[in-house]
């Protein structure tokens, strides 16, 4: 019987099986969070770019120059004739003078933006260290102690899980790109609501989309600080938290219908924390 457990022995198996799953835990998304716009999708951005500066600006523009008339016909019924007004004229200057360098700088505004927003993702995920912490050698002891029918149960197992896993860091991947579509999109578009910005009642348009996208932002730092909490959670595998080696592999695909259930909320969680909704 010995002889047989030596020879079936699955140690090897199991902890390469566990040094992939602990390599998927800890790389899931992080790729496609900390990398920057231009880094992303390059085509893509350039693309959204050249749509902003060539089509979009030039609507924008457009608009400002409209809200400016429309603003000084009503500063002219203000002052009244006779009178000149110089406090309201230099307002009315400073305003659109404003208005009128985001809409040509937009894009250095919301990269900006977003390049801050990648600074806090590039912090959260330099804490991960989940799987640093883990003790391999006593993982294995364990494991090797384990007759064969255990051996084969916790093989089985993880290797269940890991395609759980796999299947949940595709959606979780679906899920960052469509943020980053959508981000790209605020580029795209960016210059028609941020000429509302010196509109009067109107500059609540830029207001709104500014929040927004700051949200969408926010909303990376969220994921990322989800799946960190996710790559902590392979602590439980480690010998003296848990011994039951397949009660926790099985615990960390239900914290992954968990983890994705957060992702698909965080952009909610961030628009509540700008205080757009």
């Amino acid at each position: 019987m010995i002889i047989l457990r030596r020879i079936f022995d699955s140690t090897n198996a199991i902890m390469n099986d566990l040094y992939s799953l602990s390599s998927l835990i800890e790389s899931i998304g992080t790729d496609r969070l900390t990398v920057g716009l231009q880094e992303f999708a390059p085509g893509i951005y350039t693309q959204v770019t050249t749509i902003a500066q060539t089509i979009i600006t030039p609507i924008a523009l457009s608009f400002l120059a409209l809200y400016a008339l429309l603003e000084l016909i009503s500063i002219s019924n203000k002052i009244g004739p006779g009178n000149v007004g110089w406090e309201l004229m230099a307002g009315w200057a400073i305003k659109f003078g404003l208005g009128y360098i985001m809409v040509t700088q937009s894009l250095t505004l919301l990269t900006a933006l977003f390049d801050i927003g990648l600074t806090f993702v590039g912090g959260v995920s330099a804490a991960n260290i989940g799987g640093d912490l883990l003790d391999y050698a006593s993982m294995r002891d364990v494991i090797s102690e384990m007759n064969l029918g255990e051996q084969l149960s916790l093989q089985a197992s993880v290797l269940l899980v890991t395609f759980i896993m796999r299947l949940g860091s595709i959606f979780i991947n679906i899920k960052i790109t469509m943020r980053m579509l959508e981000i790209y999109a605020y580029i795209a578009l960016a210059p028609i609501p941020l000429s509302t910005i010196a509109g009067g009642e109107s500059s609540q348009m830029a207001k709104s989309f500014l929040k927004n996208f700051a949200a969408a932002v926010i909303q990376g730092v969220l994921i990322m600080l989800f799946l960190s909490m996710a790559s902590g959670m392979y602590l439980t595998l480690m010998p003296g938290v848990t011994d039951d080696f397949v009660g926790a592999i099985w615990g960390m695909a239900g914290f992954m219908i968990m983890l994705i259930m957060a992702i698909v909320a965080s952009e909610t969680t961030a628009k509540k924390v700008i205080g757009v909704m």
